[in-house]
């Protein structure tokens, strides 16, 4: 289920390919000047095939990937992390940063026996693009590659919850020297003050990146961990009402009055659809409700076994985007999964670890 915020702009390999809002807005914001649209154009196709290696090893290493996502800074190859042996991740996650450096050499190569002019210059911006792409995602800080193999090597010792705050704090150390020495290198630059300000702002959006991308790591840690005990069954809501794919939308509003819930799915063989979205929006806008079947504004949404762990499908609504997930038991619809259940269910179980940890200190 892509996200609006980062649509899909095509496949490679039989894998989405989606841009990221802020790549989008980089791109919008360069129509003004041609020389840096030519860079984000030249930053778009470092980017995606740097993700295209990822993929590409995944396949190899017998793991599909759900998607990729685009970034400024690099991407995100999207993928069931269950799937994934420590020595497949360190491949998967060596081979973009491998991929740009070669780039990045054979730039070089070519500027050599290239004639002056454009496209000598064009070479030279590929060399440079490629080079940071490769050297800053092998930096160990999240949500760079480096940060992943960081924390695959402390994992050999640890657990993954521990090895995911230990690489943390090594992104947040290496983001805090990141902008002490930018700021130290910007005020010894005999430069106008606004290219000074244009590296400022630069560099800070990529500490921000690395901040939000660690951040996002711990967060995705400590829920995994604090369900790895816990299977679907023990989270599933059943407020939800079942109807067919015939079913009209007047006709479901009505039965809507009757039953204290708004969550209203349908089934298409194995696929689950949810279609309470445009109902909710609809009552919004007083708009009238038409002699059409709901089938026509479902939206797929992922499936979960009764009894699969939790944890899993914590990492697919990640992959998926969604903050729903249908559960079935014995091939029928049992109920779903909400995020925001989820979320209280782990601060709960958070809340009884730490009350534990600070028993067991008394004594």
């Amino acid at each position: 289920m892509p996200s609006p915020m980062s649509p899909t702009i095509g496949k490679v390999l039989g894998v989405d390919v989606q841009l990221h809002w802020t790549f989008i807005l980089l791109i919008l914001f360069s129509l003004i000047y041609l020389p840096l649209f030519i860079l984000m154009v030249f930053l778009f196709g470092s980017v995606f095939i740097h993700e295209l290696a990822h993929v590409i090893t995944a396949k190899n290493n017998g793991i599909k990937p759900k998607r990729v996502i685009l970034f400024p800074l690099g991407g995100a190859t999207v993928m069931n992390l269950d799937e994934i042996e420590p020595r497949a991740g360190l491949r998967i996650a060596v081979s973009g940063p491998l991929m740009s450096l070669f780039l990045g050499m054979l730039s070089a190569v070519l500027i050599v026996y290239s004639p002056l002019g454009l496209i000598t210059l064009s070479l030279q911006l590929l060399f440079v693009i490629n080079i940071i792409l490769g050297v800053g995602n092998l930096l160990p800080a999240f949500p760079l590659d480096g940060g992943r193999v960081l924390k695959d090597y402390i994992e050999r010792k640890r657990s993954p919850l521990k090895a995911t705050e230990i690489a943390v704090s090594v992104s947040k150390v290496l983001m805090i020297l990141f902008v002490i020495g930018t700021a130290v290198w910007v005020f010894t630059l005999n430069q106008t003050l606004l290219y000074k300000e244009f590296v400022i702002l630069i560099d800070l959006f990529i500490a921000i990146y690395i901040y939000g991308g660690a951040k996002a790591e711990l967060q995705m840690a400590n829920v995994i961990e604090y369900t790895s005990k816990l299977k679907v069954r023990d989270a599933v809501n059943r407020s939800f009402i079942k109807v067919k794919p015939t079913t009209t939308l007047d006709r479901l509003y009505h039965a809507l009055l009757r039953v204290k819930t708004h969550i209203v799915l349908y089934q298409i063989g194995d696929k689950v659809f949810l279609v309470s979205r445009y109902l909710d929006e609809s009552k919004k806008r007083n708009a009238p409700l038409e002699e059409k079947p709901v089938a026509d504004y479902g939206v797929e949404i992922p499936v979960m076994g009764y009894n699969e762990k939790l944890s899993r499908a914590v990492e697919e609504m990640e992959m998926n985007e969604t903050g729903i997930i249908a559960v079935k038991k014995n091939k029928k619809l049992a109920g779903v999964l909400l995020q925001q259940h989820i979320d209280s269910l782990v601060a709960l179980h958070m809340q009884q670890s730490n009350i534990k940890k600070r028993l067991g200190g008394a004594h």
